[in-house]
């Protein structure tokens, strides 16, 4: 199953990690618009990592934030950090 595409969110819960310094995300249950498949995102804002001069880039860039049950949104592969936008 691929990430990127159309989705529909079905339920978003926020969390936050007090186990570690990373900050809250973001839970979607949502449906990919087209096949009715159910699939499961955790969102959270993205960050760098380098090793031996090669970034990598992990966590999303948009209105990850902002979905709440109900919104069609699409997730887009880009260079850097996936991006999401709620359509």
């Amino acid at each position: 199953m691929s990430k990127y595409g159309k989705f529909k969110a079905l339920d978003v819960r926020e969390c936050i990690d007090l186990t570690s310094f990373k900050r809250g995300y973001v839970i979607v249950i949502a449906e990919r618009v087209g096949n009715n498949e159910r699939c499961r995102f955790e969102l959270y804002e993205g960050y760098q990592d380098s090793f031996l001069g090669t970034n990598k880039y992990y966590g999303y860039q948009g209105q990850w934030n902002m979905i709440v049950p109900g919104d069609v949104f699409e997730i887009e592969e880009t260079n850097t950090y996936d991006r999401v936008t709620i359509l």
